[in-house]
């Protein structure tokens, strides 16, 4: 019996040193250059922000996490500031389904859309902390969960916008630079018969390979 009750005293300490997580309603977070803050604070908040629908279904939530170092090493290698400010966003349709997707960590950025029918929308990922290079891969997907189209990193300072039909057949291929098009374009009808072939600069038609 003695030993009973020193276990359930353990685990009573326990619970107990579990950091209790804060939670406030969405309307109360303010933000300052990217970071969350409640109202008249000067330190980051750190918690969960809430809004719901008016059935009671959760509609939002946010998670923000103070983190003081990644992997064993001091967050300021990493970024300018003295803290990091990980964040985790949800929002949901009235029926409870995913709607969207955020996270931000150390690692990379992750967004992501859904239908109603629970399929994929939309998918944007960035790899590190070098976001302003844009190596971020880009996809959207028919209702159906085809693919539809794909922006990936191809070059240093260059990437190829492809675009499928709903069957599977590859609509175009299209070296892109500073979001123009840029190098040899290709389409596609949607039985697969190569319709153009087109060299551009900047943006603008040249001419075709052909022409040449």
């Amino acid at each position: 019996m003695q030993r009973i009750i020193i276990l359930m005293c353990l685990v009573l300490a326990l619970s107990g040193c579990e950091k209790e997580v804060k939670v406030v309603s969405v309307d109360k977070i303010q933000d300052r250059n990217g970071t969350a803050y409640l109202p008249n604070s000067t330190t980051p908040f750190s918690g969960r922000a809430e809004d719901y629908y008016d059935n009671g279904q959760l509609k939002y939530e946010a998670t923000y996490t103070l983190e003081d170092e990644f992997e064993g090493r001091p967050v300021k290698e990493f970024t300018d500031k003295d803290e990091f400010q990980e964040k985790l966003v949800r929002e949901y349709y009235r029926n409870g389904q995913l709607r969207s997707l955020h996270l931000a960590s150390l690692e990379g950025i992750k967004d992501r859309t859904f239908y109603e029918n629970g399929r994929m929308e939309y998918e944007r990922i960035w790899t590190g902390r070098d976001y302003w290079l844009d190596s971020s891969v880009t996809k959207f997907f028919y209702k159906s969960g085809r693919r539809k189209s794909e922006s990936s990193r191809h070059e240093e300072d260059g990437r190829v916008l492809q675009v499928w039909y709903e069957n599977g057949q590859l609509k175009q291929y299209a070296p892109m630079k500073d979001d123009k098009a840029e190098g040899l374009v290709r389409e596609w009808s949607e039985d697969g018969q190569l319709m153009s072939e087109i060299i551009y600069k900047e943006g603008r038609p040249t001419v075709a390979p052909s022409e040449q």
